[in-house]
């Protein structure tokens, strides 16, 4: 008998609802695009995709449309295009705000930081988040001086985090999408870091929430140990830029 995969798409559909009225309730410039959400709770972002339409379809959530423009990858002219966000409805925040506390909690432990707090953490507590409060400098490049201890000390071991969940067969073998998604997160915020002028947003979402959601998979394992010491030496990074 084949074993096939399953695909818990309520639990994606929580995850979307939680994230997406924390963008209306925290009044922030959060971005709802469907790429990033799924880069941000590192699923699958045909996966994503399908789970919007469900939450359309339920009146919980809706797509919506704005014009804007792209610079084209030859000519370097700007084409009028259009970009599609998914918006939480009335409905869909009245549910979340009826959810038990257990269920909000479980919801944000699993698509966020080891804490619980998920987003919240981000945006009001934690002190080293790349992210802070997500002011309208998210999407500034940031100059990043590459010659610093802590920043070697944090490139080191984000590498060797990337390479111990790449190699991992245990979790790869029940849940690959996920581990890919990780992974590939997680080497595009470094290649950013590496070669690029990464933006804080880019740093949060592919670095930080992608590290926070292996720390949550794979616990005491090699993986697991791997992106804590990436996650803190990514905090010293933090402190020694901004003190």
């Amino acid at each position: 008998m084949v074993k096939r995969p399953t695909i818990d798409y309520e639990t994606v559909e929580k995850a979307l609802l939680l994230r997406l009225h924390l963008a209306l309730s925290k009044s922030k410039n959060l971005n709802t695009e469907i790429g990033f959400l799924a880069r941000h709770i590192a699923q699958p972002v045909q996966l994503v995709r399908i789970c919007a339409q469900r939450l359309d379809s339920k009146g919980l959530c809706e797509f919506v449309k704005s014009p804007d423009l792209v610079e084209h990858p030859e000519t370097g002219q700007l084409i009028d295009t259009e970009r599609e966000n998914l918006d939480i409805t009335e409905g869909g925040a009245y549910e979340v705000e009826n959810w038990s506390e257990k269920l909000y909690k479980e919801v944000a432990l699993n698509f966020g930081s080891p804490s619980g707090e998920w987003e919240i953490e981000f945006l009001e507590s934690d002190e080293n988040s790349i992210s802070g409060e997500l002011s309208e400098t998210e999407w500034e490049p940031l100059a990043i001086d590459r010659t610093t201890s802590e920043y070697k000390e944090f490139e080191e071991k984000l590498e060797g985090a990337v390479e111990k969940i790449e190699s991992d067969n245990g979790y790869s073998s029940t849940h690959p999408d996920e581990r890919d998604t990780i992974v590939w997160s997680l080497k595009e915020g470094l290649k950013a870091l590496k070669e690029l002028t990464p933006t804080k947003d880019q740093l949060h979402s592919l670095i930080e929430v992608s590290l926070d959601r292996a720390i949550k998979i794979f616990k005491e394992s090699v993986p697991g140990l791997a992106a804590a010491l990436a996650k803190e030496a990514f905090k010293e990074w933090v402190k020694s830029w901004f003190k």
